[in-house]
């Protein structure tokens, strides 16, 4: 096929500037940082001036008369489809990075999802009071939170991968069911990791090399799930057990990766899988909560039901996992304990407590214990607050705290940071709830 000289220049000119216009909204929103990285994404500007001035040559001589239409040179059209090639598979890779379906195992290893810089801070669900909260960001130390994922159906739960760049969160589909999707915490890129529908996949955890993702998959009109394992290099999924009877719902790793913890309510226990080793340990349980991982995957804290004359409280257990394991109760002076959360460095263990016999107030305060010496020490106090869910920092040094206010009739959850040096407690955002730090 064949042009006029001057259409093909008009042609050339046009799409040289499509391609600079283009890749001049790539640099502004930030994409062309997360598929090339910091310094590739500014190299970028010189190239979209270097075009612009590509496409302002390709015009005809000044003064130069234009021929007689029918006198007018022919120009072939295959270069300047060979130039516009660079803009169709540009186009191509925000399709692809925003798909609906499948997993590309090259766009979750290869750094596209997450690439760039780092990001620190908090992640978190809001509005609390909302029917869909979305998932956002807040700088630890202060400032203006950001929208990182806010889908038409909200965000049900989430997890962020080891390398603080990427989110697995959970999300309602349109059909009903639930869906992982994976994020990159600069909000910009996003696809889905798993296709249940009518299932419900949900509850995300990482592995520590960020390799393969745990789940709980439940079966459409089931009551309860099993636990499956996603390799993200292959994107082959299955489930950890193969027969259906070994149900699996909270699914935790160790921080060093030896060991998958799970609560199984066919078997009434916490049930912790070897992945160095083999076999799996279990802990028995009333209340069926997972209870939290020692760093070195060595031994397990968790909350359990136990009577008191002919009340019902729950209280911290120490399960040591392996060959001679055994069970005890954390606490010398067991009161009425809740969510335990293990230090990164094994030091401390962070969990609510309430007395017995109500003597400080019906507030849930948040304590530390000293896993060395077995000390501990009672940080809030008071009964304005209740204390319920902790996180840590990755240094070990702050914990997030998911708090609620307790005078007030209709209360929306608050996230605190505490500083275990300074010992302040400050308020990091309102009418929010399921923090948890950036690795």
């Amino acid at each position: 096929m064949m042009l006029t000289r001057r259409a093909a220049e008009r042609l050339k000119a046009l799409v040289l500037v499509l391609t600079a216009v283009f890749f001049a909204w790539q640099l502004a929103s930030g994409a062309l940082f997360e598929q090339l990285g910091g310094g590739f994404g500014w190299a970028a500007l010189p190239s979209i001036a270097l075009l612009i001035l590509m496409a302002g040559s390709y015009r005809l001589g000044a003064g130069e008369e234009p021929p007689e239409p029918s006198q007018e040179a022919q120009a072939p059209v295959w270069p300047v489809l060979l130039m516009a090639l660079p803009l169709l598979a540009s186009l191509a890779l925000p399709l692809h990075a925003h798909g609906e379906h499948g997993t590309s195992a090259s766009l979750l290893l290869d750094g596209t999802l997450g690439g760039g810089a780092r990001v620190s801070g908090v992640l978190y669900l809001a509005p609390a009071d909302a029917d869909a909260p979305g998932l956002w960001l807040a700088p630890a130390d202060g400032g203006e939170p950001r929208e990182v994922f806010s889908p038409e159906r909200g965000v049900l739960d989430y997890a962020p991968a080891p390398d603080g760049r990427r989110v697995a969160a959970t999300v309602p589909g349109t059909e009903g069911g639930e869906d992982i999707w994976l994020v990159d915490v600069l909000g910009r890129v996003s696809q889905p990791l798993t296709d249940c529908a009518p299932d419900a996949c949900r509850s995300p955890a990482w592995s520590a090399d960020g390799s393969l993702l745990a789940y709980e998959r439940v079966e459409r009109g089931a009551e309860t799930g099993r636990i499956w394992l996603l390799d993200l290099q292959t994107g082959e999924t299955a489930p950890v057990y193969e027969d259906p009877q070994i149900a699996g719902s909270d699914p935790q790793f160790s921080r060093e990766g030896s060991r998958l913890a799970f609560v199984d309510s066919s078997a009434g226990a916490i049930r912790v899988v070897d992945l160095e080793q083999g076999g799996a340990t279990l802990v028995p349980t009333q209340l069926r909560e997972v209870g939290s991982l020692s760093p070195d995957g060595s031994a397990l804290v968790y909350a359990d039901i136990r009577a008191v004359g002919r009340q019902y409280f729950s209280q911290l257990w120490l399960a040591t996992l392996g060959e001679g394991g055994e069970l005890r109760s954390l606490l010398d002076d067991p009161q009425e304990e809740i969510a335990p959360a293990w230090s990164p460095d094994g030091r401390w263990i962070v969990y609510g407590s309430r007395r017995l016999d109500r003597a400080e107030g019906m507030a849930i305060q948040m304590m530390l214990y000293d896993v060395e010496t077995g000390e501990v020490q009672q940080v809030t106090s008071g009964d304005e607050y209740n204390q319920t869910v902790f996180s840590w920092d990755a240094s070990g040094s702050r914990v997030l705290v998911q708090r609620f206010r307790l005078d007030e009739m209709v209360a929306a959850p608050e996230l605190w940071v505490y500083d275990l040096a300074t010992g302040e407690m400050t308020l990091l955002v309102e009418n929010a709830f399921d923090g948890a730090w950036l690795p």
